[in-house]
C-alpha cells in the first residue's frame, strides 16, 4: 500500500511578507531538510509548489504507518527553525490519503489536498486523513455553496423547501 501526504507550512505567507522572500526561500530549504530527516529513506519527498510539500510513502502495511509519519512531521515542525539570525516558528498541516485498488496518482493527490484543508479548518498544526465520509462532507458543502450562490445571483429561480435535514435549495 502507498500513501500521499500533502504538507503545507502554516502562515508561511507572513514570513515572506514580513521578512522577505530570501528568508522565505531559506525557510523552505530548511523545511525540506527537516521533512527528509523525518521520512524513511525509501520514500519520496518533493516540493509541490509554494510552501507545499508532497511525501509519497511506499510499501506501507496499513494506514497506521502513514499516520505515524504524519505525526512525526507535525511534531518536527513544532520546534523553531533557525533562519539567518532568527528563530522562526512555523507549524505544519498535513493531508493523508492512502492508496486503494484502482486509484490513480491525481485522485490520490486530490484526496490528500482535501484532507489537508480539513486539517487547516480544524485549527492547523495537525494532520487529517481522507475518508469517504470526508468526501461526502466536501460534496455536500459544495452543493450548499453552489445553491447559495445561485440563490444570490438568481433569486427568482430558487425556491426553499423545508425537509427533515433542514432547508433545501
Amino acid at each position: 500500500t502507498a500513501a500521499v501526504l500533502l504538507m503545507d507550512l502554516d502562515h508561511f505567507k507572513f514570513v515572506n511578507d514580513s521578512l522577505g522572500h530570501a528568508t522565505g526561500d531559506e525557510l523552505l530549504r530548511l523545511a525540506a531538510d527537516r521533512i527528509v530527516a523525518s521520512v524513511p529513506d525509501s520514500d519520496l519527498v518533493g516540493r509541490h509548489g509554494g510552501d507545499e510539500f508532497v511525501v509519497v510513502l511506499r510499501d506501507l502495511d496499513d494506514l497506521d504507518g502513514a499516520t505515524r509519519v504524519a505525526e512525526r512531521l507535525v511534531e518536527a515542525f513544532r520546534a523553531p527553525i533557525g533562519v539567518h539570525d532568527d528563530e522562526l516558528f512555523t507549524t505544519a498541516s498535513i493531508g493523508v490519503a492512502v492508496g486503494y485498488d484502482g486509484v490513480d496518482a491525481d485522485t490520490l493527490l486530490a484526496e490528500a489536498d482535501t484532507a489537508l484543508y480539513t486539517a487547516k479548518r480544524q485549527g492547523r498544526d495537525r494532520y487529517a486523513v481522507f475518508t469517504s465520509e470526508l468526501r461526502d462532507q466536501v460534496t455536500e458543502r459544495l452543493r450548499i455553496e453552489n445553491g447559495l450562490r445561485l440563490a444570490l445571483d438568481h433569486p427568482d429561480r430558487v425556491t426553499l423547501r423545508s425537509s427533515i435535514g433542514g432547508l433545501r435549495l
